[in-house]
């Protein structure tokens, strides 16, 4: 599979690195990602939406810029904006963020394979307020060493998993808890396959302790979709390809958040 051959060829290419530079100054300050789904049941829909413009499932997504885009999330609603820098496969770039800041007042999350500690400090340098840990792709060494490395730079961190197996072992390493800044995500999407499934999601969620906030990502395109996970505590739910392929995503954000007239 192409991710887990990438991911081992950037664990090499970064081995060896230290946390470089980045860590003095330490960045902007930070928007607080983590208390913004800290909630499980949450009354009101919450929604990360995210600036996608290709993928390795579906190609090009969009001809809008990050510009374009944002004004329409920002219109639309949007609680937070998910930023993919990865560059080979998603036409991501790390200035994404810092434009984002810009542009936005809303809490960022870094959205790429990271796989070390340096990636952590270089994000919370570049503006970013929450990065993205896949368990899948790390073990629990990396795992613990990312996780160490956020809380001492002071950034937030969304856990995604995509299986039982990945969601048991995080939950045993004792990370979560209450200001931890560790948020668990549920993905959707077979890593092997990359077909979605919300079924394998909602099994996932059910088995989450009620004191973790959950993150719902990949495959959320009706608002029947928000509802089916919100009977089982999502705290919210992160959004690209139904946003940036609708006609208009201000419309498509105010319609999965429940707030069409």
């Amino acid at each position: 599979m192409f991710l887990r051959r990438y991911v081992e060829k950037k664990k090499e290419q970064l081995k060896g690195l230290n946390r470089g530079p980045f860590l003095e100054p330490p960045g902007p300050q930070k928007r607080d990602f983590y208390g913004l789904f800290r909630e499980r049941f949450p009354k009101e829909v919450k929604i990360i939406a995210e600036a996608k413009f290709s993928s390795p499932a579906k190609g090009r997504l969009t001809d809008l810029g990050l510009a374009d885009i944002l004004v329409r999330y920002r219109t639309g609603g949007a609680d937070g904006i998910s930023i993919i820098t990865e560059e080979n496969y998603f036409c991501g770039s790390k200035s994404y963020i810092e434009e984002a800041r810009r542009l936005v007042e809303l809490p960022i999350l870094r959205k790429d394979f990271i796989v070390h500690p340096y990636e952590v400090y270089e994000s919370r340098a570049l503006g970013a307020d929450c990065v993205l840990l896949i368990a899948e792709v790390l073990d629990r060494q990396e795992l613990c060493d990312l996780v160490s490395a956020s809380r001492e730079v002071g950034i937030d961190c969304l856990l995604e998993v995509h299986t039982m197996q990945s969601l048991e072992a995080v939950l045993s390493l004792g990370l979560f808890g209450e200001g931890s800044g560790l948020i668990l995500g549920i993905n959707n999407r077979d890593l092997e396959t990359l077909r979605v499934d919300l079924s394998s999601g909602e099994a996932l969620l059910r088995h989450v302790p009620d004191e973790i906030p959950v993150i719902v990502e990949s495959g959320i395109e009706r608002r029947e979709d928000i509802e089916r996970f919100r009977r089982f505590g999502a705290s919210g739910f992160l959004v690209g390809t139904a946003l940036v392929r609708a006609g208009s995503p201000a419309e498509k954000l105010r319609e999965l958040k429940g707030q069409c007239v």
